[in-house]
């Protein structure tokens, strides 16, 4: 699996419950654009996710002259809430054929009209979960600890997970 990620939120969340190891470790080949990365702005996670980067676990591509020409005029046709970020990502996820991690609903609903897959956090800390890389009951205190420093996670879904796990 390739994915993109589309924004630091993602990553920040993941840094501050302590899991950037764990998904790393997962070997799933990931990505951003170099607009995406310049908005990972807390110094304690930019210095986490930079030994990623060196590490080749994080791919941040550069965006060239001819393709920020080409997202210019895409911008221009899509929804105004989207930034020059959100459209970088979903170009790469476009062209790289790739999933694309986001919490952003309208970029989500972009993705989803270029027959994109995306997902959200919660998907991603399942994911783990799923693939052995986190016990269900560590990714309950993981995603409780994440949503007191995020409270803009959906409350439904997050008790579904919960539940999920709890049961598990």
């Amino acid at each position: 699996m390739r994915v993109v990620v589309q924004d630091a939120s993602v990553l920040i969340d993941l840094g501050a419950a302590e899991l950037l190891d764990a998904w790393f470790d997962l070997g799933i080949e990931t990505l951003t654009t170099s607009f995406a990365w310049r908005e990972v702005n807390r110094r304690s996670q930019k210095n986490k996710l930079r030994q990623f980067a060196r590490d080749q676990r994080i791919q941040v591509v550069a965006i060239s002259s001819d393709v920020l020409s080409e997202l210019l005029r895409k911008k221009m046709d899509l929804p105004r809430q989207l930034s020059l970020n959100d459209v970088s990502v979903l170009h790469l996820a476009v062209t790289r054929k790739a999933v694309l991690l986001t919490g952003d609903q309208c970029l989500r609903t972009c993705a989803e009209t270029s027959s994109v897959e995306v997902h959200g956090l919660l998907w991603l800390l399942d994911y783990m979960v799923d693939e052995h890389a986190l016990s269900p009951s560590s990714a309950a205190r993981k995603l409780e600890l994440i949503c007191r420093l995020n409270p803009r996670l959906p409350k439904t879904e997050i008790e579904m997970l919960l539940d999920k796990w709890r049961r598990g």
